[in-house]
């Protein structure tokens, strides 16, 4: 991708590499990070999750979200609000089309009449999505800063989820953006250093 100083255009570039992703290798990628995420220490130790509901083109979270469910955890997902360009959330008490409604922008959320709010500081592992990270955590997002604001008070640990090529060795930062503790994409899991279990790539 060559070095880019500009957000702007890493943006542009990773969002046309990820348009070209066919939907049968997103399915692949995502079923590999979904077992690596299943099999993880973070996943297995927290009880209230944060997952994002995937667009096309994103890492998947269905599996993860429906093995949740399955094992009683607590699932918390984003819901969008433009007017403050900020992210509530909701609890998920099922995956299910008849539940949910698409919000601002397309991303799936829960009906009105499903939705349960929830604090962030009960969520106890994030699990955010993002248009590239970098190798010491720094995300990308889409640019209206949602997660950034979210994450600024945010206890738990952050799980970045990205295909192998949306992680770059140096992404530009601003004071705004928050870092995550680890990525996890179809070939690895990236702990990033300063974490307790840092340079630690399996």
């Amino acid at each position: 991708m060559g070095h880019f100083t500009d957000k702007k255009e890493i943006r542009a570039g990773f969002l046309l590499q990820r348009k070209a992703l066919s939907s049968e290798e997103c399915r692949l990628k995502s079923g590999e990070i979904a077992k690596r995420f299943l099999a993880s220490s973070e996943f297995n130790a927290a009880q209230t999750i944060h997952f994002y509901l995937a667009m096309a083109a994103e890492v998947q979270t269905d599996e993860m979200i429906r093995e949740a469910l399955r094992m009683k955890k607590r699932v918390v997902v984003p819901l969008v609000q433009p007017e403050t360009k900020s992210l509530a959330l909701s609890e998920l008490i099922e995956l299910h089309p008849s539940k949910l409604q698409p919000g601002p922008y397309g991303i799936s959320e829960p009906r009105l009449e499903y939705r349960k709010k929830v604090d962030p500081k009960e969520v106890e592992l994030w699990v955010v999505p993002g248009v590239a990270f970098d190798e010491t955590g720094n995300r990308l997002g889409f640019g209206g800063g949602y997660y950034d604001r979210l994450l600024s008070s945010a206890r738990g640990r952050k799980v970045g989820m990205a295909f192998e090529f949306q992680v770059l060795n140096q992404l530009p930062i601003e004071e705004t953006d928050h870092p995550v503790d680890l990525i996890m994409t179809e070939k690895r899991t990236i702990y990033i250093q300063g974490d307790e279990s840092a340079g630690e790539t399996n």
